[in-house]
């Protein structure tokens, strides 16, 4: 599991009405670049999302934490007359049935 934070929200949020960077999709970003099939991207919060994977190491996890985070960094969504780029902040877990719980 990886749980995902944008850094800055509310610098962000006072840039438009509804900031495009909540959305659930990173805008102009094919899904499969980020996360697989399977992955289940949720947003749990204003400014949180988690993205769960299923029969994933916390190694994989962090793998693909990262590439999030990369794809996330590189984005320019264009708004009004400045596009707005931001950056994310991720933390990886993984539950480990045999220990009774998640591991970090």
């Amino acid at each position: 599991m990886i749980v995902l934070d944008i850094d800055h929200f509310k610098h962000l949020k006072t840039r438009a009405v509804t900031p495009p960077v909540t959305r659930p999709a990173v805008p102009g970003q094919p899904r499969s670049t980020m996360m697989r099939v399977n992955d289940v991207l949720a947003r749990t919060g204003g400014e949180e999302f988690t993205i769960l994977l299923p029969n994933t190491t916390a190694s994989a996890g962090i793998m693909a934490a990262e590439r999030v985070r990369q794809t996330v960094e590189a984005l320019e969504i264009p708004f009004e007359d400045e596009p707005i780029r931001f950056t994310i902040s991720a933390g990886v877990a993984q539950l480990d049935p045999a220990q009774g719980g998640w591991k970090a």
